[in-house]
């Protein structure tokens, strides 16, 4: 164990025996955390909550990403698990003395790090996540319930945001880094209208060279920051001939055929099911709640079904003509990640595509990237309108 590192345990009653002491439960521990920033040497910090039943709110998190707590994390319910929680307290800090002074768990260089090192890939990826929403809570004062995911191209819709706090990706422990043009890789966390949202300007894609873990983790992030609705746009290709360039498509479900899913390996119950179900990836309610304020705009608009291809490669006449066969709509190389952790972790998700291009086969030109944002790019202010709309009518 590293010489002049502090554990600290915290095992807070939240039963309904603490009505009315709220404000002296949580004044008391924000103090305390208070005063051991002012000690030298480092310190570790696990929380406990518990009533009848026991929550880990930090899990041996580095003192100083631990945000203040507030009403929202500590409130009475319930009855008392005394034992139970203290327990639990020692099995946490079992261990603890002969763990390497560099744990990979607190190592902020990249999640790379600890990915698919077996066993512990779940338990890891939760701290990880926790370690960069506490980063979040700290270094934002907004709490959105609703994420937007901007796409290539597709970024004008943060310009109607006001009382705007920007943190780089490279700047949020354990956070990938946008590589792909297009991609600002910033998130903002804003207003549109009275509506707070958080916005990912640029994400992450598998052939980039992210695992699947990273493509997903900003959403395993949001999780932990309470984000219940999540709107995710993309650029992609056309596979209906009755779409054409600029077409903007409502997704409907989708077709996986990125040869792999981002859930597969050690599943940590904290975050959702071994075994989601798919059965409405697009969430209904904010489907027609997307159709129906595009009819009030006059926003025209189709549905469809996307395909997610790996890429980088734009794909061949041949794969097209398949995937038309399978029912696609339209394909590109994100999106269906997103969508099925999402759902996985119980999220509400929309989903807009910008139809840039009509695929290979379909279109007699050969592909470019720079194509692609022109589009999306002209494309953008619509969309913007549309989606801006709805986020704020979301409830």
């Amino acid at each position: 164990m590293k010489k002049n590192l502090t554990e600290l345990v915290f095992i807070l009653d939240r039963s309904g025996s603490m009505g009315g002491l709220e404000q002296d439960t949580i004044g008391g521990f924000n103090a305390m955390l208070t005063r051991q920033k002012e000690q030298e040497g480092e310190a570790n910090v696990t929380t406990i909550l518990f009533d009848h039943e026991v929550q880990l709110l930090h899990d041996r998190f580095p003192l100083k990403a631990v945000a203040p707590l507030t009403e929202k994390d500590y409130y009475v319910r319930g009855c008392t698990a005394l034992l139970d929680a203290i327990g639990y307290g020692v099995e946490k800090m079992k261990g603890v003395l002969h763990r390497p002074e560099k744990s990979d768990i607190l190592n902020p260089e990249s999640i790379s790090n600890f990915l698919g090192k077996g066993e512990n890939v779940m338990e890891h990826l939760y701290e990880k996540a926790l370690e960069s929403a506490e980063y979040i809570k700290t270094h934002t004062k907004k709490r959105p319930k609703i994420a937007v995911v901007l796409g290539s191209g597709l970024g004008k819709l943060t310009a109607d945001f006001t009382d705007t706090e920007e943190l780089s990706y490279k700047d949020i422990p354990n956070f990938p880094v946008s590589t792909v043009a297009g991609h600002k890789g910033a998130l903002l966390a804003g207003k549109l209208g009275d509506t707070e949202v958080y916005a990912m300007e640029g994400r992450f894609h598998f052939y980039e060279g992210y695992s699947m873990k990273e493509v997903c983790y900003p959403f395993y992030v949001f999780k932990l920051l309470d984000v219940e609705k999540v709107v995710l746009t993309n650029a992609c290709g056309g596979i209906n001939r009755e779409f054409a360039p600029g077409t903007l498509m409502l997704i409907t479900d989708f077709i996986n055929m990125m040869g792999t899913n981002p859930l597969i390996g050690p599943n940590d119950e904290r975050f959702g099911p071994r075994f989601p179900d798919m059965t409405e990836p697009y969430s209904l309610e904010l489907r027609n709640l997307a159709k129906q304020t595009a009819d009030e705009l006059g926003i025209a608009y189709k549905e469809g079904v996307y395909m997610g291809f790996m890429g980088p490669c734009y794909e061949t006449a041949a794969e097209i003509r398949a995937f038309a066969g399978m029912g696609a709509d339209a394909v590109g190389m994100s999106t269906v990640p997103e969508t099925m952790v999402c759902n996985y972790m119980g999220m509400k998700v929309l989903a807009v595509s910008c139809i840039t291009n009509m695929a290979t086969g379909i279109q007699t030109v050969k592909h470019s990237h720079a194509r692609v944002l022109e589009i999306a790019n002209q494309a953008g202010d619509t969309l913007c309108r549309w989606l801006g709309a709805v986020i704020q009518r979301m409830e």
